[in-house]
């Protein structure tokens, strides 16, 4: 798989998870972001990254969880 499908996959796994967020479902969320942020990371997809760790931020923060809050702020 080529390294442009990795990041089709990370976007996707993204998408996946803002739909989640929109629809206030927060947790389910957080496990679409966090595989994304996976792939960004192991690939070095740093523009792609300020998106997931800022979707990620918001995630939890509709989940109260402010350490997890405080950890993805950009």
């Amino acid at each position: 798989m080529g390294e442009s499908n990795y990041y089709l996959r990370a976007n996707i796994l993204n998408d996946i998870g803002f739909s989640f967020s929109k629809q206030n479902k927060p947790d389910s969320a957080v496990l679409y972001f966090q595989k994304s942020l996976a792939i960004v990371d192991q690939y070095g997809f740093n523009e792609k990254k300020i998106e997931v760790t800022k979707n990620l931020e918001e995630a939890y923060a509709q989940l109260h969880d402010e350490s997890n809050t405080e950890k993805y702020k950009n």
